[in-house]
């Protein structure tokens, strides 16, 4: 459900949005699947991407606190 939500931010000028976009790129090249968690972003980067790796890691961290914040607040509905 992380990605389906990620991929709608492509469209952001902010932080998600770009990362949205880099994601997007990866998943449009065939390289990381569409199926992914956000727990499988990490592995694929530090294995097919190491030089973006930490970059990676702190915009999917920005990225899913927004997206579990906006889960907690719609919880139950």
């Amino acid at each position: 459900m992380f990605i389906a939500w990620l991929l709608e931010q492509s469209d952001r000028p902010d932080r998600v949005g770009r990362f949205a976009k880099l994601i997007e790129a990866d998943i449009n090249n065939a390289c990381l699947s569409r199926r992914s968690r956000a727990t499988d972003i990490p592995k694929h980067f530090l294995a097919k991407h190491p030089r973006s790796y930490a970059v990676t890691l702190a915009e999917l961290s920005c990225s899913f606190k927004e997206y579990a914040e906006l889960t907690e607040n719609y919880k139950g509905l």
